[in-house]
């Protein structure tokens, strides 16, 4: 993609310049992406953590995302997120995650992200899990399928 179409987008992009690939910034700089994953609220919510989540935030994710993540993650040198789900359920055959942030959530924090597209949903941990093949003209139509709703 070309770095001169970068700076007409809204939308962080890819282009390479002196034989590395970046991304870049609406503005067309080059951007190096130091972010967090799985920032989820689910832990605060725990029976162990008392009534915290209430206390400190008053059940309000905006509370939480503006006065508590944002800065600190700012402070802690991250200049963007990245997966927010957490692995909140477990069992022998039970992994699930929570919900991923809504687009508002993401305004909240005022920092770039990276939303993650269920594309497929797997990992290491599940002994049950069956890889698809990702070379297969079927996988490629579904990447397609699932990025262009």
């Amino acid at each position: 993609m070309a770095a001169r179409a970068a700076s007409r987008s809204s939308f962080f992009t890819l282009a390479q310049r002196q034989g590395r690939w970046w991304l870049i910034t609406p503005e067309g700089k080059p951007f190096f992406s130091i972010g967090l994953n799985h920032i989820d609220p689910s832990p605060l919510r725990y029976e162990s953590n008392g009534d915290l989540w209430e206390r400190k935030y008053g059940n309000s994710m905006e509370k939480w995302l503006k006065e508590s993540v944002a800065t600190d993650l700012m402070a802690w040198g991250f200049n963007s997120v990245g997966w927010t789900q957490e692995v909140v359920t477990r069992g022998l055959s039970n992994h699930r995650h929570s919900r991923a942030f809504t687009f508002e959530e993401y305004q909240w924090l005022d920092l770039p992200y990276c939303h993650q597209l269920p594309f497929a949903d797997f990992h290491q941990w599940e002994a049950e899990t069956r890889y698809p093949d990702f070379k297969s003209p079927e996988f490629a139509e579904w990447m397609m399928a699932a990025s262009n709703p």
